[in-house]
């Protein structure tokens, strides 16, 4: 499908619906993830994402968005050992 237009602005593409999956390294994500798909279930078959679901998805991600020192981090979890670099 198509990117979808975000209501703050961005696009919503496969690629950023797939990092919702960030959510489920914290305790609750699991539950976090399954709620904001709810939101995105149209009654009666196939119609256009609607707007509480965007925005959800917005707010979800906007932790990693606004603290990019998360990445920076998790990235180094990875390199662990003698000669293990993340080849950045």
């Amino acid at each position: 499908r198509e990117p979808v237009p975000l209501p703050r602005g961005g696009t919503l593409t496969a690629r950023r619906f797939l990092q919702l999956g960030l959510l489920l390294g914290s305790a609750s994500g699991f539950e976090s993830l399954h709620d904001l798909l709810e939101l995105a279930r149209a009654p009666g078959g196939p119609a256009p994402l609607p707007q509480h679901f965007l925005l959800a998805v917005e707010q979800a991600q906007q932790g990693f968005e606004t603290n990019p020192i998360y990445w920076l981090l998790h990235e180094a979890i990875y390199c662990d050992g003698d000669g293990s670099a993340s080849a950045w």
